[in-house]
């Protein structure tokens, strides 16, 4: 080999040097980050980097990737740098100015179809819809649903669209509106379903960096205590439902029980159910007066 010789870099090679680098800078996930992003500058699938790992990489590629490696470690939150993540099995499209969603809300939709049945011309509200990841849920588990997405933000709004029109769901309707203001009529609706802000206002700046310094504050904040959203969409949502209709809500840790008592005066036997790592995370409510 001639001293001049540039080193080839395959596949494996970047990705065994870019996940070494990502667990010196303390990225979580070194390795699955490192895939996701090579992936997405060679548009394939993980898979396809092993089954093609001694490939070598063009500079073209390498440079780009490098870029992304520069994002990611600098705090940007992957989804935003690869566009999109996955909810329970749907890929979502998401982007700067839109919450992204999680498996604690994977565990609210979970939960929610264990108990609610499809009906026929079933209305289903999806109050604070983000990326619209429940709404899009929805509407493919229950193709006849009717399901309206809302959102005080014209971001969250207009990628839910995007989502809705991506999966062909024409169904699936964005309006803006506050969680204390649904735009529904009374007793009209079978379920109302919401992930809304519950971080409390003094501990926002404890959550980790690629959270607090990217994601939207007013997706996140719930006030002194982070009930503030809660307190104002229980009530909208009980009038709203028809009796017998359901509300579902993601909530913080420590927070199940006293929503749970929220609902009380207008909902029959409050459910609390955990997440995956335990936490009472989802509160199931029916409407009084079936």
């Amino acid at each position: 080999m001639s001293a001049g010789r540039e080193k080839v870099w395959t596949v494996i090679g970047v990705l065994c040097s870019a996940t070494e680098y990502f667990e010196r800078r303390g990225v979580e996930n070194p390795r699955g980050n490192a895939e996701l992003l090579l992936a997405h500058v060679l548009e394939c699938k993980r898979i396809d980097l092993y089954l093609e790992h001694d490939r070598p990489l063009a500079p073209e590629e390498r440079g780009p990737f490098k870029a992304l490696i520069k994002r990611r470690t600098g705090g940007e939150p992957l989804q935003y740098i690869v566009g999109h993540t996955e909810f329970l099995g749907i890929e979502i499209r998401v982007g700067p100015g839109v919450l992204i969603p999680r498996p604690e809300t994977e565990t609210l939709a979970s939960e929610i179809v264990q108990v609610v049945e499809e009906r026929p011309r079933q209305r289903i509200v999806d109050a604070g819809c983000g990326s619209g990841a429940l709404a899009i849920f929805f509407g493919k588990r229950w193709p006849r649903a009717e399901v309206l997405a809302t959102d005080r933000s014209p971001r969250a709004l207009d990628c839910t669209a995007e989502n809705a029109r991506r999966q062909s769901l024409e169904r699936v309707r964005c309006l803006a509106a506050d969680l204390g203001g649904l735009p529904v009529p009374d007793r009209s609706v079978d379920l109302v379903v919401s992930n809304p802000p519950y971080v409390a206002s003094a501990e926002i700046a404890t959550l980790p960096r690629d959270i607090r310094g990217f994601e939207p504050r007013e997706a996140l904040d719930g006030g002194d205590d982070g009930l503030d959203l809660i307190r104002a969409l229980i009530p909208e949502a009980a009038r709203a439902l028809k009796p017998g209709g359901w509300l579902g809500i993601e909530v913080g840790a420590g927070q199940a029980r006293s929503t749970a008592g929220l609902c009380e005066a207008a909902f029959d036997g409050p459910r609390v159910h955990r997440d995956l790592a335990g936490i009472e995370r989802v509160i199931l409510a029916r409407r009084k007066g079936i």
